[in-house]
Parts: structure tokens; sequence; C-alpha cells
């Protein structure tokens, strides 16, 4: 079964198993995955905030205690919905706590899987990220991307910042939760990618989970779109099926 730890923010867990059951090919309720969704996001301290240094406890805590209560719930593979989650910092702490209860309960590593998928099915040469100030400071696309030789195309850090302020601003942001979300976020959000297709880049990773809740489609003028949680979705349906025969 599949476990999904939402709450980071709530709508990102939400999108996350929307994902799974849209992504899944089935014709009837029967033939769909089975998967829980745990969203405690009053429990979990803010991620950026804490790789800010503006909070001090690290969310790895809290967030290995719920992957733990997935897997007594019956989860066997799992997924933070969250790309900033998996800074070092916070991810190899949560692997630490999890091998010291030793669970047996499978992580996705979200952003891996994408770097994975661009080098696998896209192949472009010239990716572009929007993502949190946290993620953007610690070059958790950037240093990945490297890694398969892979040019980050730079976001300059006025952008960075204008991007996080559409994710986290408490009158406009995404994370507001207001009835509709507001121009401002989806403007800021298209603004950046007229930047990053400005420095050349071919396609453009929506590097925070709440990002596709504004910016939706895979197209974006002349760059692809991905949606980290879509290939994530994907992946842990491919695992599941590959697990069953």
């Amino acid at each position: 079964m599949i476990g999904i730890l939402g709450g980071l923010g709530p709508l990102a867990g939400v999108g996350l198993a929307a994902r799974l059951t849209q992504n899944t090919m089935a014709d009837s309720d029967q033939e769909h995955l089975s998967f829980i969704l745990l969203s405690h996001p009053g429990d979990i301290p803010d991620r950026t905030q804490y790789l800010l240094g503006n909070e001090k406890v690290n969310p790895a805590v809290a967030i290995a205690e719920k992957l733990l209560q997935l897997e007594q719930m019956g989860a066997r593979v799992g997924v933070i919905a969250c790309n900033t989650a998996h800074a070092p910092l916070i991810f190899d702490e949560v692997i630490v706590r999890l091998t010291a209860a030793d669970s047996q309960l499978r992580l996705v590593h979200v952003i891996r899987e994408t770097v994975a998928y661009i080098r696998e099915y896209h192949r472009y040469d010239r990716v572009g990220v929007l993502s949190t100030a946290g993620t953007w400071r610690f070059g958790l696309y950037r240093h990945a991307l490297e890694e398969v030789g892979i040019h980050q195309v730079a976001l300059p850090a006025p952008w960075v910042q204008r991007v996080h302020n559409a994710v986290y601003h408490p009158g406009y942001g995404i994370k507001s939760q207001k009835p509709a979300l507001s121009d401002k976020a989806i403007q800021e959000l298209h603004g950046a990618l007229d930047e990053l297709i400005r420095s050349g880049a071919t396609c453009a990773v929506l590097g925070c989970s709440e990002i596709p809740l504004a910016i939706t489609g895979t197209r974006y003028r002349s760059i692809t779109l991905l949606d980290p949680m879509d290939i994530v979705a994907r992946a842990l349906i491919k695992g599941s099926v590959a697990s069953s025969r």
C-alpha cells in the first residue's frame, strides 16, 4: 500500500492523491490503487523556515513520526508531498530516525525521481526551477541535476524571493488559502517563467508542490512544465503495478 504524507501544505498531499487516481489506468473503482493520505499540518514545522534558520525544531522529527504511523497503518512505500522536505538537513535525519525504528518503509525521493525522469524521457540540458527560498538556497535541484550533467538555469535572487512570496505571502500567496488563487500569485509565477525563458531554459520544474495549483498544464509559451508530484505519482503507480505481478 502507498502512504502519502500530506499537510506540507495540505493541498499538496491532496493533489498527489488526486494524481495517483488520475494517472491510474482503471475501468472501475476496484482497479484503483490503495493508498493512505495522512495530513497533520499543525504537527510539522515549516520546512523552509527551518532551513533559513527561523525555526529551531527540525521538521524531520515529526515527519519521521508520521511516516512510521503510515507504516503501522499498512503502507509499504511512502512519499513526502513536499519538495523542500528533501533537503539533506531534513531528509537525512528522517532516514536516520526510520532506520533507528527498524522501519521497512521504502521512501520515494521526489527530487531524485524528478531528475531521473528528465534524464530518461526529456534529455533537456537547460532546466529552470521554480521553488521556495529554502529549496533554492540549498540547491536541491541544482545539485541533483549537475550530478547527471544537466545545467540548471539560474533564476536571479530577486525573482527567487518573488516566487517564494507567491507561495508564502499571507495576503496573496498560495498558502494563504483564500477561496480562489490570487491573480498576484499567478502573475508573479508567470513572470518568473518568462525570466527563465529569457535566460535560455527549455524546461521548467515546478519545484514546490503547491505551485502547480497556480500554474497548470504541461506547457508555458515555449517551454515544457514538469510537476514533480505528477512524476512521483506515475512512479508510484508503475512500482505498485510491477510489484503486484
